[in-house]
């Protein structure tokens, strides 16, 4: 009767630190697929903003240079990474997901600035629309700063390997003097 118990036990044991394991594996992967997922959009989103801070010098030379531009209206596009793998962000960790937060804020905030310019920029004068350009740039240059080191963490953690246990690391406060 005591072997049975002590079976019992251990087989429930089991099964119960095998479902611990199965379900970190599953959130281990979960969460480096939504790095791999975000690493590869927000890669696409830097190399376009590199392209989008060209575009941008030209437009203000042009407009301080007195000439008028035809701007054609912008549509802001949608971030599909995000949209589907927002709720998978604590999967990240912390760190990381605030920082794909501050960067599609930060792109969000020249996507409306450009959006606005492109559907005001006839009532504005030529001033008006070199400082709504400095803007863009300014929203573009806050995101790629923050942005080259969430693509390094995302890189990390995409490219990660499953190791048991994976306990927290506890930061300490620093020492005071």
């Amino acid at each position: 009767m005591l072997a049975a118990i002590i079976a019992l036990i251990a087989t429930i044991t089991g099964a119960f630190f095998g479902s611990l394991i199965a379900e970190d594996y599953r959130r281990f992967r979960d969460g480096q697929g939504t790095a791999a997922a975000f690493l590869g959009e927000l890669t696409g989103l830097y190399e376009g903003g590199q392209e989008m801070l060209r575009v941008l010098g030209v437009l203000k030379e042009i407009t301080q240079a007195g000439k008028v531009i035809p701007f054609a209206e912008f549509d802001p596009p949608k971030d599909i990474v995000l949209e589907a793998h927002a709720k998978n962000l604590g999967l990240l960790g912390a760190d990381a997901a605030k920082d794909v937060a501050y960067v599609y804020q930060r792109l969000n905030g020249f996507r409306t600035g450009y959006m606005v310019l492109t559907r005001t920029h006839k009532t504005l004068s030529p001033s008006e629309v070199v400082a709504s350009l400095e803007s863009c740039e300014r929203a573009i240059q806050a995101s790629q700063a923050r942005g080259v080191n969430l693509l390094a963490k995302l890189e990390t953690l995409a490219a990660a390997e499953y190791e048991w246990p994976r306990l927290p690391k506890w930061k300490r406060a620093p020492a005071e003097d």
